[in-house]
């Protein structure tokens, strides 16, 4: 067993630590507390509503959000109990809800910078790229619809051959076979320059 009065010290280090104030109490009124008033001074000996404490004692939590001395908090109670399993009282854990709005308003800014960045970017770079690739599918359709011709001698642009995505694959295809075809036609004269001269 263990005396409570004037045992600040474990939810002062919790407070410390974490920002999270408590208290212990002895049914609903509160005997030791973080929660302090705004002169610096203990808010103990008040208590918290009895329907708080009448539904911990059923064996459930209770979530609530909870004003405290004009304080807001998010706050969480526990039933305390003996070792037969009696309730006695309960325990509080809350956040101060400013605090607590406080974060989560810097971390939504924080989100929407960010996203506000990557949309930005993305307004930049969708154009260039959508052109850059517009680009090369209309210098590799003009070079097809020549080799259509029977023109051979088309050259590729450089850029587009060495191109990584599949506009690139596809430059290198199309040269490969503009190689082939010359390749055939030239087997094909050699083959008439045989013929003529036999």
């Amino acid at each position: 067993d263990t005396t409570l009065s004037n045992n600040q010290q474990i939810l002062d280090q919790l407070k410390a630590e974490t920002g999270v104030v408590s208290a212990i109490c002895f049914r609903s009124t509160r005997k030791i507390t973080s929660i302090l008033d705004d002169e610096g001074v203990r808010i103990v000996g008040t208590s918290d509503d009895d329907y708080i404490y009448e539904h911990v004692q059923t064996g459930k939590p209770y979530y609530a959000v909870v004003v405290i001395e004009g304080i807001t908090y998010d706050g969480y109670y526990e039933a305390l109990t003996n070792s037969d399993g009696s309730c006695v009282g309960m325990v509080f854990a809350g956040l101060d809800r400013a605090s607590t709005d406080a974060q989560i308003a810097k971390k939504t800014g924080t989100s929407a910078l960010i996203f506000s960045v990557i949309f930005i970017v993305g307004l930049v770079l969708v154009p260039i790229i959508s052109l850059s690739i517009s680009t090369s599918l209309k210098r590799i359709n003009n070079i097809i619809r020549v080799l259509s011709t029977g023109d051979l001698t088309v050259e590729f642009n450089g850029r587009d051959l060495v191109r990584t995505d599949e506009v690139g694959s596809i430059a290198r295809s199309t040269e490969t076979l503009r190689d082939s075809f010359k390749e055939v036609l030239g087997d094909i004269e050699n083959t008439v320059v045989t013929v003529k001269e036999a």
